[in-house]
């Protein structure tokens, strides 16, 4: 059985039966009453929307979107940096692009690094959680004189696991990359 696209005012919702037609006006959808005439008449609808119904499947020809799917590049094989046995600094694991420049690659990098932070709650020293300021208290000629206690806790971003691109000459690289991916952190 072929499924067939509904065009885009149906998309829109899924409706309990075909919507009803309104008047014809002289202008777009969502133009004023006095628009210029001579514009093109359009069918309005009005789309209601059904009760949500048990989970089905998707129509044949429909694809989900592809949020939180794995990357096509290997940065979960990525061992942390061990320190050098040498002492002299430490060993950074990477993978090799081959046909790809730092610009090209630096939205997934980006996407990278954003996914691997996380929040931490700010301590002082004693290890009691540090609280975000409440709203201004003011006297009775309007200057600040304070901010009342908060009830939200200050918090930071920390970087769990953090990638590095630099590109390389791909004759001196041991896999003929052009850009090399580290994990830093």
């Amino acid at each position: 059985m072929k499924t067939v696209i509904p065009s885009k005012a149906l998309i829109l919702a899924f409706s309990s039966g075909i919507g009803k037609k309104r008047k014809d006006t002289d202008a777009p959808a969502g133009a004023p009453d006095d628009a210029p005439a001579g514009t093109k008449k359009r069918e309005r609808l009005n789309v209601t929307v059904s009760a949500v119904i048990a989970p089905m499947a998707l129509p044949v020809g429909m694809v989900p979107n592809k949020r939180g799917s794995k990357s096509k590049y290997k940065f979960d094989e990525l061992a942390a940096p061990v320190p050098n046995p040498n002492g002299q600094g430490m060993l950074y694991a990477s993978f090799g692009l081959k046909g790809m420049n730092k610009k090209g690659f630096s939205s997934t990098l980006f996407t990278q690094n954003a996914k691997h932070k996380r929040k931490e709650i700010k301590k002082d020293d004693n290890g009691n959680t540090i609280m975000k300021p409440g709203p201004e208290l003011k006297d009775a000629n309007g200057i600040v004189v304070g901010h009342s206690p908060g009830t939200e806790p200050e918090t930071y971003e920390v970087s769990v696991k953090e990638f590095m691109a630099i590109e390389v000459d791909p004759s001196n690289d041991p896999d003929g990359a052009s850009l090399r991916v580290f994990r830093i952190k």
